[in-house]
């Protein structure tokens, strides 16, 4: 499956609900490079019998067919050959048209060798929760409904669904955080709901599981359409910034709940390198801990799942068995890098599988000043793996890390790091006010602190 975007223009899907070509291609020239992804219906399919996937193809946009397949299984597979052979990134089936449908259309579409995205429809968000009920006889609830069928269409090989931004999270904890969520029934505060029933603004809905937004009147009937294209674009922004932070609070509860990390302002512990520091974290304390373990696995697979890499390597010892997790949960090969060569045997720092030509991650458990870890990944590099970055389940944020990675030519990224710790210190009431003080001026200056 196609990695999800971290461009936030990329996550925004603008419905071209028009039934003219000129008005369509008006539109998309107008935002130019504000917008990069558009959905194509059935409306506007028709009456330009097919040319405006060419058009959008010809200006390098992604295309959402949503022409919402629902037939019988040969039927319905046909078809999706037909769409998935033109210049789209998306289509779309009906879940309800049964799991043998949705598997033969998998079945299908994996012979062209190509990652277009098959997507699901559950329930239309024009439909409200008593239209529900009289259409199918049912008395679920609305989102048990759509969820059933997220599900089915997990089941059957779909790579995600359309769904109400309301249902999104629910879809995301069944079907996993690979399973990609559409959501239309989008709308700023600023515009009206028009006949959307279960709406969320965007950044509520990327707050809430949503993937990819569809927007399309807030947009396309606004009297400054580059203007509003811009505005929800910051929106979904603020939204994945928001669920970075959220992410990262998580971890920093795991940590604290499995005293990991050990606060003490009066008596500091001592770093290998002779910091001072009223802090300490060994995340060894969490392999012991299945449920904190699992929220820390699932946050490396979901950032890594989508990566094109070939070996997990993990740094001796901290670093090791939270790269076998992470090797086993995605099926990948393993390796780990001692500090050193070894004296005796073979002579090896680097054990398990072959580098050699292969593309690397470090997974650490900690990051300080990043010098060991550097180290590691330059070991693996001299034995010809192509080291893409190193991602620790935490930092302490200095400045000299930063400093240190960026020199040495590294990508580095943390689960978790200091700030959010000392967030939820706080409000935990793990440590007070004046340790909170004196924690923050040690992470400006480490070196200095203490003396």
């Amino acid at each position: 499956m196609t990695k999800l975007t971290e461009n936030p223009k990329e996550r925004l899907i603008i419905a071209l609900d028009f039934n003219s070509m000129g008005e369509a291609t008006k539109l998309i020239d107008e935002l130019g490079d504000e917008a990069v992804f558009y959905k194509v219906g059935l409306e506007l399919f028709l009456y330009t019998k097919g040319e405006i996937i060419e058009y959008l193809a010809s200006k390098n946009k992604k295309v959402f067919l949503d022409l919402k397949f629902h037939d019988i299984p040969n039927t319905t597979a046909m078809a999706s050959l037909f769409a998935a052979k033109q210049n789209v990134f998306m289509f779309n089936v009906h879940t309800s048209g049964g799991k043998k449908m949705m598997e033969k259309t998998v079945q299908e579409i994996k012979k062209l060798n190509k990652d277009n995205l098959i997507i699901g429809v559950t329930i239309l968000t024009s439909l409200s929760e008593n239209d529900v009920k009289n259409m199918f006889s049912s008395n679920l609830p609305l989102t048990d409904l759509a969820v059933n069928w997220a599900k089915l269409g997990k089941e059957s090989g779909l790579d995600g669904v359309v769904c109400s931004p309301k249902e999104a999270a629910v879809i995301k904890r069944e079907c996993g955080e690979n399973f990609r969520t559409i959501c239309p029934g989008v709308r700023p505060k600023w515009a009206s709901t028009d006949d959307q029933e279960r709406v969320m603004t965007p950044k509520e809905a990327i707050e809430n599981g949503c993937d990819y937004l569809v927007v399309g009147r807030p947009i396309t009937r606004n009297e400054d359409r580059v203007k509003a294209c811009k505005m929800i674009v910051e929106e979904i922004a603020e939204g994945m910034e928001n669920n970075k932070k959220a992410k990262s609070r998580l971890i920093a509860g795991a940590l604290l709940e499995t005293k990991a990390v050990k606060l003490n302002v009066k008596e500091p512990f001592t770093f290998v390198s002779g910091i001072k520091s009223p802090i300490y974290c060994d995340n060894r304390y969490v392999i012991g801990f299945p449920e904190a373990r699992k929220v820390i696995v699932d946050a490396f697979v979901s950032i890594l799942k989508d990566k094109d890499f070939d070996v997990i390597a993990g740094t001796a010892t901290a670093g090791i068995p939270w790269a076998s997790f992470i090797a086993y949960e995605l099926n990948k090969p393993l390796c780990y890098i001692r500090a050193e060569k070894k004296e005796h045997g073979r002579g090896k720092q680097i054990e398990g599988a072959e580098c050699d030509g292969k593309k690397l991650i470090l997974i650490e458990d900690l990051i300080s000043t990043g010098g060991s870890s550097i180290k590691a990944f330059e070991a693996a590099k001299a034995e010809g793996a192509i080291g893409l970055e190193i991602i620790s389940i935490f930092t302490y944020e200095f400045e000299k890390a930063y400093k240190n990675f960026e020199e040495a030519g590294i990508k580095f990224s943390s689960l978790s790091n200091f700030s959010s710790l000392m967030e939820i210190a706080k409000d935990e009431k793990y440590i007070t006010e004046e340790e909170l003080s004196k924690a923050l001026e040690w992470n400006k200056n480490p070196d200095a602190w203490g003396k």
